[in-house]
């Protein structure tokens, strides 16, 4: 039996229920109705007579949020885990809260590293009506295919170009970014990760990773002043994330290669 404290619950035929606690068993809604008595009046809703519920902010998501603004992954993990939990009762009814937590789980597990747990999540994948989210997942599901990479770059490009400012867009930058560190084309990686930065701001949980990105790309392209800035703008922004740790960490810019290939 799923619980959630509801506000409106708008019927296909027009009425509306406004409810100080909801609790679910299947098929069926318990709604504790607001009354400006003592007593309260509970209604039994089934779930196939609801067009929507308009369901009041979870704290856990709250949280989850502001652990993203500080750019801490780990810690937008555990509340968005636990949120997720609850929200999953009520995933097939319209103004449930599931896509707002996978906007923020799925950057969040980029950002932490969770290969595993991301692969998990995309193999138990329920479509939901956020097209946003979709092209997310539909490039996140060729990214772990060995066999579609040259259609995943393809993908990437053509995202990125049609809607920068998308989450879609950040995770493909992202991925871009990553790709060219590996293939150590320095100028192509800051590109990627600065693009994140400039048109990507409302995906915070993955700005660390855009800088220090940046960072890494800057100290291979031998460009110590721009890897100072991005060092900077990630230690003042984000003093708290794993990739400000990361770089405090890194040696010297003199005692790194400077070989450039592109």
């Amino acid at each position: 039996m799923g619980c959630a404290s509801g506000q409106d619950i708008y019927q296909k035929d027009g009425k509306v229920l406004r409810a100080t606690n909801l609790k679910r068993d299947g098929g069926v809604v318990f709604a504790r109705l607001m009354s400006q008595g003592e007593n309260q009046e509970t209604a039994m809703v089934a779930v196939n007579t609801i067009d929507r519920i308009v369901f009041p902010e979870d704290p856990l998501f709250r949280e989850a949020v502001e652990h993203a603004n500080l750019g801490d992954a780990l810690a937008v993990l555990n509340k968005t885990s636990q949120a997720r939990s609850t929200a999953r009762e009520w995933a097939d009814i319209n103004g449930n809260t599931m896509a707002d937590i996978l906007r923020l789980m799925i950057p969040s597990l980029i950002a932490a590293g969770k290969k595993s747990e991301l692969s998990r999540l995309l193999e138990s994948w329920v479509p939901t009506k956020e097209a946003d989210l979709e092209t997310t997942v539909g490039l996140l599901k060729l990214h772990e295919r060995a066999d579609q990479q040259d259609k995943f770059e393809m993908e990437c490009r053509r995202v990125v170009e049609g809607a920068p400012g998308t989450l879609s867009a950040a995770v493909a930058w992202t991925y871009m970014g990553r790709k060219a560190l590996d293939s150590r084309q320095w100028n192509s990686a800051v590109r990627a990760f600065t693009s994140i930065r400039l048109f990507s701001q409302n995906w915070r949980v993955l700005q660390p990773v855009a800088l220090l990105g940046a960072i890494e790309g800057c100290r291979g392209n031998a460009s110590p002043a721009q890897a100072a800035i991005f060092a900077s703008d990630l230690e003042s922004e984000y003093p708290g994330s794993a990739q400000a740790s990361i770089a405090r960490s890194l040696p010297p810019l003199s005692s790194v290669s400077s070989e450039i290939k592109n």
